[in-house]
């Protein structure tokens, strides 16, 4: 639960850098929202959702989609649509391969 913590908090001040903040302070946020989205794309190409990190990541949706979508409307408002589209389907693709990685798992009863 630590870890989610942690990871919504940044989640939270990045979306905030990129909404309320001005200059390199905004364009910080911006990079490091592109990084992270080549980066997510990367791990969905090469099959990284699987076993346990595809359970971790379903275990919350409660606090993980919420801060998702506060992301994509952050980048969406302050005029990057690309990116904003793009990390959209980023996170609908995670959670549709962490579904499937854990339904399979489960009737294998490998998880």
């Amino acid at each position: 639960m630590k870890q989610a913590l942690i990871g919504t908090v940044i989640s939270l001040l990045l979306s905030a850098c990129l909404y309320f903040g001005q200059g390199s302070l905004h364009r910080f946020a911006f990079y490091v929202a592109a990084a992270t989205n080549v980066l997510c794309w990367l791990l969905i190409f090469a099959g990284g959702i699987k076993g346990q990190g595809a359970a971790n990541l379903l275990a919350r949706p409660w606090l993980s989609i919420p801060t998702g979508a506060l992301h994509v409307a952050a980048l969406a408002l302050t005029d990057h649509p690309a990116l904003a589209a793009s990390s959209l389907l980023v996170q609908m693709a995670c959670y549709a391969l962490a579904y499937q990685a854990v339904r399979s798992a489960e009737q294998g009863g490998d998880l």
